[in-house]
């Protein structure tokens, strides 16, 4: 068996005694809690206490990072498509040039290139065939009119000298008479 000593009774005592004042402070702990939450809740709507500018500049400053986030992955979004786009074109290009490479499609791109110059050869040799018929065609015409032209002026000149020859004859008869 085992014997308490007289401090342990003391301290026990002081203890049971402290938790009846104890449940006294809790119930005023717990009242002054709940004032302060009042006190706080009707501090909250101020806006123009220390803490809630300071609240106000901190909200601010959030916001306007998580506007930046937004605007740096909207532009990473952006560089990250190009950057698809650009790999994809490149690739594009490179199988390109390696289809251009094979010694087939060289061969047929020389018979295409032959081809097209030929194509272009006959044509400028039709249009310069053209071009001297039509050529020949409108001097035959300038000649005709040449021709007409010196004809008609020829004919009259020969009435005007019949008519100038019939003058002189008249005026000879008349001279006569």
């Amino acid at each position: 068996m085992k014997f308490i000593s007289e401090e342990d009774i003391s301290r026990i005592k002081q203890k049971v005694a402290n938790g009846q004042t104890g449940a006294k402070n809790c119930d005023e702990n717990q009242r002054k809690l709940e004032l302060k939450k009042l006190s706080d809740k009707r501090v909250s709507g101020w806006t123009n206490t220390l803490e809630s500018k300071r609240n106000a500049r901190l909200k601010w400053k959030e916001e306007n990072l998580a506007r930046e986030e937004e605007k740096r992955k909207e532009i990473d979004r952006k560089e990250e498509a190009l950057r698809a786009r650009l790999n994809e074109e490149t690739i594009q290009r490179s199988k390109s040039l390696k289809y251009e490479e094979n010694e087939r499609v060289k061969m047929l791109r020389s018979q295409q290139l032959y081809t097209d110059v030929v194509e272009t050869r006959e044509q400028q040799v039709r249009e310069k065939e053209e071009n001297a018929k039509r050529q020949q065609v409108e001097e035959s015409r300038w000649h005709e009119q040449t021709l007409r032209t010196a004809q008609y002026d020829a004919e009259r000149q020969k009435e005007q000298q019949k008519l100038l020859k019939n003058k002189a004859m008249e005026n000879a008869k008349a001279m006569r008479k």
